[in-house]
C-alpha cells in the first residue's frame, strides 16, 4: 500500500468514525421522544394481528420526523408500516414476517437488522424452528352411565394422544421439544365427549430435523385415533417459523461496535429453545437478530419482565443497542468489501442446509 492509497484509507476509516459518532448523539436526542413513545405503546399491550395502537403511534412519530421519508401504514397487513423502518406486527402468533415475505416486503432489502431482549448480550443465539400443530379428535357422544358403549371417546383420545407424546419424549434427540395442551375435553361428565382438542409446538434446532419430529408426532396423534375409533385431524395452522442463520461477519462488527460502547458478551450457551419469524426473514435476507439485556435477571415472557420491559433503565439498554446496530450498518454501507464479505456469509449458510 503506498502512501496516498494509506492516507485515503485513515480519512476514510475517520469519516467512517465520525458518522458513527453522529448518529450516537441523534440517537440520545430523542432519546426522551423514544422514551415517551415506547411507554405509551408498552402501557397498551395488544394481541397478535391487532396492534392497532402501537400502528399508528409509530406511523404518527415517523410522520413527525423532519426527513423526508415515505410513510406508508397498513403495509401489505393491517398492523404492518414500512418508512426506513420496516414495522412487523405478529410475531409470536401469526409470524407476520413471513406474511410479509410472501407478499415482496423483502425484495428490495439488502441487509436486515433486528435486535430482542432477552437475559444476556449476545450478538447471535441459535434458535430453533417451531411447527404449531392442532389435533382435533371427533368421537360420538353418549350417556357415559347409561350407554357407553354406544360413544366414541374423543377425550380418551386426546389423553391417549398427549401420553403418547410424553413417551415419544425419551426417544427424541436432547434439543428436540414438543409440548402442548389439551384445549378443548368435553361438555359435561356424564356425556362421553364427541370432541376434543389439543395444541402443540413442535421445535428442532435446524429445519430438517423438524420434518422427522412431525412424521413420529402425527404418529402418536393417529395412533390414538385407531386406539378410540375415532376420526382425527392434523392441522397446521400456522407457518413454520425457520431456525436464524447466523452471519459471523455482521455479528464480528455488531460485537466489536458493542463493546466500543461499554456492552459485555458473556460466553454464548450451548443452546437457546427461542423461535421467531426473523429466522424465516434470515433464509431471504442477510441479517442479524441481536439480543439485548435490559437490566433484569427475571425470565422472558413472565410477568415480572414485561415491568422490567416498562422501567426507565430498560431505555438505556435499548438504545445502547440502537447505537450499536447504527454503527454496524455503517460499517457495511460504507465498506463494499464488508457487504461482499456479508453476502458470501449468507451463501454459505444457505448451502449449508442442503449437506
Amino acid at each position: 500500500m503506498n502512501l496516498d492509497s494509506a492516507d485515503r484509507k485513515f480519512g476514510w476509516m475517520e469519516k467512517r468514525q465520525q458518522m458513527k459518532e453522529t448518529l450516537q448523539l441523534f440517537i440520545d436526542s430523542l432519546k426522551d421522544e423514544l422514551y415517551s413513545l415506547s411507554q405509551d405503546i408498552w402501557s397498551q399491550p395488544e394481541l397478535a394481528g391487532n396492534e392497532t395502537h402501537a400502528h399508528d403511534r409509530l406511523v404518527r412519530f415517523f410522520s413527525q420526523r423532519d426527513q423526508n421519508w415515505t410513510v406508508q401504514s397498513h403495509y401489505q397487513l393491517p398492523t404492518a408500516f414500512r418508512i426506513t423502518v420496516l414495522g412487523t406486527p405478529a410475531e409470536e402468533a401469526i409470524g407476520g414476517k413471513i406474511n410479509l415475505i410472501q407478499a415482496g416486503a423483502f425484495t428490495d432489502v439488502d441487509l436486515v437488522f433486528m435486535a430482542h431482549p432477552a437475559q444476556q448480550d449476545a450478538s447471535f443465539l441459535p434458535t430453533v424452528t417451531i411447527a404449531e400443530v392442532s389435533v382435533k379428535y371427533h368421537g360420538k357422544a353418549s350417556h357415559a352411565s347409561a350407554y357407553p358403549w354406544e360413544g366414541l371417546n374423543a377425550l380418551d383420545a386426546a389423553v391417549l394422544a398427549y401420553n403418547n407424546l410424553s413417551l415419544l419424549r425419551q426417544q427424541l434427540k436432547p434439543e428436540w421439544r414438543l409440548h402442548g395442551i389439551i384445549k378443548h375435553g368435553g361438555v359435561k361428565p356424564n356425556i362421553i365427549p364427541a370432541y376434543s382438542e389439543l395444541e402443540f409446538y413442535l421445535r428442532t434446532p435446524l429445519l430438517k430435523d423438524l420434518c422427522d419430529l412431525k412424521a413420529r408426532a402425527e404418529a402418536c396423534f393417529r395412533a390414538a385415533a385407531v386406539a378410540t375409533g375415532c376420526q382425527v385431524e392434523i392441522i397446521y395452522p400456522t407457518p413454520t417459523y425457520y431456525n436464524i442463520l447466523p452471519n459471523a461477519t455482521l455479528a464480528n462488527l455488531y460485537e466489536s461496535n458493542g463493546k466500543a460502547l461499554g456492552i459485555e458478551f458473556p460466553e454464548q450457551p450451548a443452546s437457546f429453545s427461542g423461535s421467531t419469524d426473523f429466522g424465516n426473514v434470515s433464509f431471504v435476507v442477510p441479517g442479524i437478530h441481536p439480543f439485548f439485556h435490559i437490566g433484569t435477571g427475571a425470565l422472558n415472557h413472565t410477568e415480572e419482565y414485561t415491568e422490567a420491559a416498562g422501567a426507565e433503565k430498560a431505555q438505556l439498554y435499548a438504545l445502547r443497542t440502537a447505537k450499536a446496530l447504527a454503527m454496524t450498518a455503517v460499517d457495511v454501507v460504507c465498506c463494499p468489501d464488508l457487504l461482499l464479505q456479508v453476502r458470501e456469509d449468507f451463501n454459505r449458510a444457505r448451502l449449508k442446509l442442503e449437506e
